[in-house]
């Protein structure tokens, strides 16, 4: 059982952790939004540089609540952790439209959802236009050869492109798909 020293340090640790000194600017979580009915858009707290939703399951629903979110906000999220949240295809295209108008989110990681070749595809849609994401986690999903295909070109055809950092691991890409990765790092 943790003592009230314990409970404090955890505390101190937490907001040092979450809160950015030099701008006001903090992390956000589950509990600063509404994820009931994606249909609702909740406004995100404009303070609000990081959305960490890491494993609060919102699944496609939640995927779409935010992406109505992003869509209609002044907040400049800068990161989104989406790991775990049994996001599907759905959820995974709701984000890729977001995506795709957002000026202001450079780290987006969905490792360990449940999209596949259609939510790469819709994703590669939104890499496409997108000029913003530096670092893509989609590592730990059901991607095969047409989702890294359509990533590929994605990549390979928007030359203001700023995605340097991309993971892939653990999905189901084979040859195919890892050659046209290749050609479109290899710039062509």
């Amino acid at each position: 059982m943790m003592g009230w020293r314990g409970r404090l340090a955890v505390l101190l640790i937490y907001t040092a952790l979450t809160t950015r000194p030099a701008t006001g600017r903090r992390s956000c979580g589950p509990m600063d939004f509404d994820w009931s009915d994606p249909e609702v858009t909740t406004p995100i707290p404009s303070d609000c540089s990081d959305m960490n939703l890491f494993n609060a399951r919102i699944g496609d629903d939640g995927a779409k609540a935010l992406a109505l979110a992003l869509m209609n906000t002044d907040a400049e999220i800068e990161s989104l952790n989406l790991r775990d949240n049994r996001i599907g295809d759905d959820g995974a295209a709701a984000l890729a439209k977001a995506l795709a108008q957002n000026k202001h989110v450079q780290f987006l990681q969905l490792r360990g959802n449940d999209l596949g070749d259609k939510g790469a595809i819709a994703l590669a849609g939104a890499l496409h236009t997108n000029t913003v994401l530096t670092d893509v986690y989609l590592t730990w999903l059901d991607i095969g050869d047409d989702g890294a295909v359509a990533i590929a070109d994605a990549l390979g055809n928007n030359p203001d492109s700023n995605v340097r950092v991309l993971h892939l691991s653990w999905n189901k890409i084979g040859v195919g798909g890892a050659k046209a990765l290749a050609k479109a790092l290899d710039g062509g």
